[in-house]
């Protein structure tokens, strides 16, 4: 006599089956864009991140305020992605969403601006890149960072924010903050404002 199978069991598999569908959607995409990696644990570590660095204070000038990552987020994330040294954080449109386009080491990685999807991570294969042929740079440490650095830059002049750079010049750090028409020079130690000038 053939035995009747449990009709739990059926319903328990189908949930089971629905469950890593789903993971599987949420770890390879987001609104149709593909992740840079598909682990699950990834993707919800970056969505912790971004949960924790959620942007609060949306009037503030700039497009920055209208983030709903913060710089500080983006950065994080983009380094649980790929290893080195932070050297800039520049803010674009992609495809009608702002994404953060920032490099670290010899990779860029985009980060998804309103959820803090990683959308592309891209090895650069460029051997002239200067922060790696000087040591001082890798072995110096900024006081401020990159959301400190774009905050100094508002407070200094008005604009939108494009582009982050974190220079080594005359013995220190630099951050070197396009807002505007204008280049904003931010000391990298103690985030003090050291010019502000039209950028030619």
């Amino acid at each position: 006599m053939r035995s009747r199978r449990s009709p739990f069991r059926y319903v328990v598999s189908a949930g089971v089956v629905a469950l890593m569908a789903g993971l599987a959607v949420a770890a390879f995409t987001s609104d149709g864009t593909v992740l840079g990696y598909t682990g699950f644990n990834h993707l919800t570590e970056n969505r912790q991140i971004a949960a924790n660095h959620q942007q609060t204070s949306p009037g503030t000038s700039g497009r920055t305020g209208e983030l709903e990552i913060s710089a500080d987020a983006a950065v994080e994330i983009a380094q649980t992605a790929a290893s080195g040294a932070v050297e800039s954080l520049g803010i674009k449109q992609r495809r009608g969403r702002a994404v953060y386009d920032i490099e670290v080491g010899e990779t860029d990685v985009i980060v998804d601006a309103t959820d803090g999807s990683i959308v592309r991570v891209e090895t650069d294969d460029d051997d002239d890149d200067d922060w790696n042929d000087t040591n001082d740079r890798q072995t110096q440490a900024p006081g401020i960072s990159f959301g400190d650095a774009i905050r100094a830059a508002e407070e200094a002049t008005t604009g939108t924010v494009d582009e982050v750079e974190l220079d080594y010049e005359r013995g220190h750090l630099i951050y070197t903050v396009e807002i505007g028409k204008n280049k904003v020079i931010v000391d990298a130690a103690d985030g003090t404002v050291l010019s502000v000038h039209a950028d030619d």
